[in-house]
């Protein structure tokens, strides 16, 4: 998934700082979707609207409290996903998880615009 959400962003020409973050982004989410969700299937949509890119990740597992981890190794994930998205969120049902986190992309990070015609840029 890292490989392809690189591939979304430089087709949308999204590079500098905003690329680095949004993989991590993914990164992150999914990686603790596959680790700690029991589930078998993990999806992943990116979606661009104006400057903004919306990415959710889904799973149909039953996630499993975790203790924290007293040397302080694991369990910073969410925390840096909230850090560099502009807005994040979770919701869990029994259905399974859906992470969602949105991050807005700076003019300077813009390799080209795209109209609202355009779908993808």
């Amino acid at each position: 998934m890292r490989a392809f959400t690189a591939a979304v962003l430089a087709h949308w020409g999204i590079s500098g700082a905003s690329e680095y973050e949004i993989r991590e982004i993914v990164s992150e989410l999914v990686t603790n979707a596959c680790l700690h969700s029991g589930s078998v299937d993990v999806s992943l949509t990116l979606t661009m609207y104006g400057d903004t890119i919306h990415l959710t990740v889904r799973d149909s597992g039953r996630w499993k409290r975790r203790r924290r981890d007293p040397l302080g190794i694991n369990g910073r994930g969410l925390a840096l996903v909230s850090h560099q998205a502009t807005r994040s969120g979770l919701t869990r049902s029994a259905g399974g998880t859906e992470a969602w986190a949105q991050r807005e992309v700076p003019a300077a990070d813009l390799l080209r615009s795209c109209g609202p015609w355009e779908s993808p840029c």
